[in-house]
């Protein structure tokens, strides 16, 4: 990753004893901005208010990176000094974080921190002192994050509701089936969540079945591989199906089930989801119908409401569970309204401009949740995270 470019404000060789110095006078004067090395390689030093909070150099990020930065810097190049307003460097350091995933680089690796601050003749760095910056920027929450996120990347999910991290907050009784609305404004995160949560289901042991009408599956497992939630296994071990419903115009779906929605009629859908309920290899699955909006384009509301209920019917005496995903706003009040009356429960995903990427919702779970709380999730390489208000 390459931190923005901003004013700047010095070009020096990059020398090993010259970054050094250049690092000390950035701290003394609490800059903010960037360091920049340019030799067979580019790397950043990204500071806010004086502390290194993250570093880059070719294609790595993270602790790690400090000492080989340090290291190639002696061999020659040069070096820039770039001044950032804060809210730049603010959003850079949440991309490094949430988008990309990276911890704050704050020189933690032992060796290579007290290498460059021995070398650079700057005291240990004080972590609180650090945290109550972080803070007066509005970024602490990312260094209290760091250690729990590590910890979450290494615990192995237990099942759907664990690898959308609620779980602990709500324990599933192990025979309940529900028939879940996920609606929001138009935003891919109701799909990621979705998406998550199936595959917690077939890490379980159980099985799972998606009905895309609006995209592709191949587009859908490059965005699970992206997320590391590769399905392939899975599909192989007949867990996971797709009910391919994307009107294709150029070639024919090569998935085993499919039904095109601009060619097909409601009945198809449900004998697709029928066939391919008879071939999964699992004691219980989850079905994802990704979207009802989609629907509703190609067929009557009342109709797809009637057929959401007939198929959440189906699949509570299948003993599976129904995931309905719907575009808030797209269709009438009184459409919507059905749907969060007739199925078991109602999560809404929207984006904000608070602190974090956007909100998620419980308003109610039949027996499970009865009044609604709220998260604030933002997006890493590992998916969508839930966030605690209380944090």
């Amino acid at each position: 990753m390459d931190f923005p470019d901003g004013e700047i404000l010095q070009r020096l060789d990059a020398r090993e004893l010259d970054l050094a110095e250049v690092i000390k006078s950035l701290q003394d004067r609490e800059f903010t901005g960037v360091l920049k090395y340019f030799g067979d390689k580019v790397g950043n030093i990204l500071f806010i208010r004086g502390e290194i909070v993250a570093m880059t150099y070719g294609n790595t990020a993270g602790d790690q990176v400090g000492d080989i930065l340090l290291e190639e810097t002696a061999k020659g190049g040069r070096a820039e000094v770039h001044q950032l307003p804060p809210q730049t460097a603010r959003s850079a350091l949440r991309y490094y974080i949430d988008v990309l995933g990276h911890p704050i680089a704050i020189w933690k690796l032992e060796d290579a921190r007290r290498e460059v601050m021995r070398r650079a003749g700057i005291n240990e760095p004080d972590v609180a002192t650090l945290e109550q910056m972080l803070e007066s920027e509005g970024v602490a929450h990312l260094l209290k994050r760091s250690a729990p996120e590590i910890i979450a990347a290494k615990k192995e999910v237990t099942c759907g509701w664990d690898a959308v991290g609620l779980m602990d907050q709500y324990p599933v009784p192990p025979n309940a089936h529900m028939n879940i609305l996920v609606m929001g404004g138009p935003n891919p995160y109701k799909q990621l969540w979705c998406q998550q949560f199936i595959y917690g289901e077939l890490v379980k042991g159980l099985g799972a079945v998606y009905f895309n009408f609006n995209t592709t599956p191949d587009d859908i497992r490059m965005n699970l591989v992206r997320l590391g939630m590769d399905i392939e296994k899975f599909e192989e071990e007949g867990k996971f199906f797709f009910v391919d419903c994307f009107p294709w115009r150029l070639k024919k779906s090569p998935e085993k089930f499919h039904a095109a929605i601009d060619k097909s009629s409601l009945l198809d859908f449900g004998l697709a989801l029928s066939e391919a309920s008879k071939e999964i290899d699992a004691p219980s699955s989850v079905v994802v119908f990704d979207s009802l909006s989609n629907l509703m384009i190609y067929f009557d509301p009342d109709q797809v409401i009637k057929f959401a209920v007939n198929q959440g019917s189906k699949l509570k005496e299948m003993e599976w569970t129904g995931l309905y995903i719907v575009e808030e706003g797209v269709n009438d009040t009184k459409i919507e309204n059905s749907l969060r009356f007739l199925l078991d429960g109602v999560f809404v995903i929207e984006t904000t401009r608070k602190k974090y990427l956007g909100e998620f919702k419980i308003e109610w779970i039949r027996g499970i949740v009865d009044k609604p709380t709220a998260y604030y999730f933002d997006v890493s390489k590992k998916g969508l995270g839930l966030i605690s208000k209380k944090g």
